[in-house]
């Protein structure tokens, strides 16, 4: 099992101890002995530093205790959902936001479906209906700071799957500059190096991309 949590421009793995480290990466073990105060303290330098980490669990039940009880109560949680949307033309949608390129994605209303969720804020984001879910691309953990507080959004994607022409409409109001269809030639030369990690990592999920660059 391993989980990437993104932070600016670095990461950091969560996984079974048995994992290979990434050579040039520092660690931080986690076994049943090991102190609260140390887990916040490395977690704390982490945020603070450039650098990406490795933290290894002693089992898949501390890995989990980590997830369920150490991040609820270090970070704000936001659920959110969102989509790789492509057409019978095999070009994918992108939208334009706060100087980089970014997938549709939103918050889940108290109630809602998951799934639902994601259409409707694909819907909401770029203009496109009709949308279709073709396959689940899992899990993303991204932090960012609000209102000097630092949130852990947990995003589920989706590719999403359209037909027929529709005009796009970026979602003014939310900050979105422009939404643009681009095929893989085009995702290589003006997303992949102007957009997030956890995007990166999708593309590399649904095989537009062999690795993160």
């Amino acid at each position: 099992m391993e989980i990437e949590i993104y932070h600016l421009n670095k990461t950091m793995f969560l996984c079974d101890k048995n994992v290979k480290q990434s050579t040039g990466c520092k660690y931080f073990y986690i076994h049943s002995n090991t102190s609260f105060s140390e887990i916040e303290n490395f977690v704390q330098w982490w945020l603070e530093e450039n650098e990406n980490v490795w933290m290894f669990f002693e089992s898949n039940k501390i890995m989990m205790s980590f997830l369920m009880m150490y991040l609820p109560n270090k970070f704000k949680l936001v659920y959110a959902a969102g989509g790789l949307i492509n057409d019978e033309k095999n070009r994918y949608l992108f939208i334009f936001k706060k100087d980089y390129w970014d997938l549709p994605k939103g918050k889940i209303d108290k109630g809602e479906r998951i799934q639902d969720a994601g259409i409707r804020e694909c819907e909401e984001e770029t203009g496109v209906p009709n949308l279709s879910i073709q396959k689940n691309l899992g899990l993303t953990y991204h932090i960012f700071h609000e209102n000097k507080n630092y949130v852990l959004k947990i995003t589920q994607w989706y590719l999403m799957h359209t037909v027929g022409h529709h005009p796009l409409v970026p979602q003014r109001e939310e900050g979105i500059e422009k939404a643009e269809w681009m095929n893989i030639q085009d995702i290589q030369k003006e997303v992949v190096n102007n957009t997030y990690l956890s995007v990166r990592e999708l593309l590399v999920r649904a095989g537009l991309l062999s690795e993160k660059v």
